[in-house]
């Protein structure tokens, strides 16, 4: 585990031009600000290319819609904490700090993900029951933009349930029931990572307000930890 305090947003290159309805722009919200002057504890998730991952325990911004002329059309929009800011982040978080993509969490075993769990916990006995419910947004990468799967379902990530001892290995059981609704493994590509689809057509953005936002935050790797 260790405390990083996540860098301000890059919020000074919106358009704030148009005077049309519904146009917009993003704002981080106050109670997220406020969050942000404290570190925020942190667990290891890979090391890749000389950068340690960092993924935080806690989710370190919240952003919101404000419109470009709130002089003409009064007040904020309500922050859902679904794919569409997740998507908005992408292009807010400074150069250290990255969303979580397909390949990158498909990477991560379950081995892994256990390891880290024991180590949230033995710091953090109080987590218990609010790591049972630990999940968040995955964005698909650059690479896949146009395949229809990932236009047609939101992917979410459940690192911690699901697991299974099989043939002596540790491994994601293919279906978990969650909220009463059984759903499926995304087997694309031979993913590890215990990420679930979720189909847009019955799960809208304004239904899934309760999914996380964990961005990763980028570290250099220091050889001589």
């Amino acid at each position: 585990m260790k405390p990083i305090k996540f860098p301000d947003l890059i919020l000074d290159k919106q358009d704030k031009t148009s005077r049309y309805y519904p146009d917009y722009h993003w704002i981080e919200c106050r109670n997220s600000i406020e969050k942000r002057n404290m570190p925020f504890n942190c667990f290891l998730l890979k090391r890749k290319n000389g950068y340690d991952y960092y993924m935080p325990i806690e989710q370190p911004y919240e952003i919101c819609r404000r419109h470009n002329y709130p002089e003409e059309h009064l007040g904020n929009y309500i922050t859902l904490n679904s794919e569409n800011e997740c998507k908005a982040l992408v292009n807010l978080v400074p150069e250290n700090v990255v969303m979580p993509t397909f390949d990158f969490i498909s990477s991560i075993s379950p081995d892994k993900w256990l390891k880290i769990y024991c180590e949230i916990i033995k710091a953090h006995p109080n987590k218990i029951e609010y790591l049972a419910n630990y999940h968040f947004c995955v964005l698909p990468d650059e690479k896949y933009k146009d395949e229809k799967i990932f236009k047609q379902y939101y992917m979410i990530c459940y690192p911690f349930i699901g697991m299974e001892f099989k043939d002596g290995m540790l491994q994601y059981i293919d279906g978990i029931w969650i909220h009463g609704n059984f759903y499926r493994k995304a087997n694309y590509n031979n993913s590890i990572g215990n990420i679930l689809m979720f189909n847009k057509q019955y799960h809208t953005p304004e239904y899934s307000t309760w999914v996380g936002i964990y961005p990763i935050i980028k570290v250099k790797h220091n050889s001589n930890q």
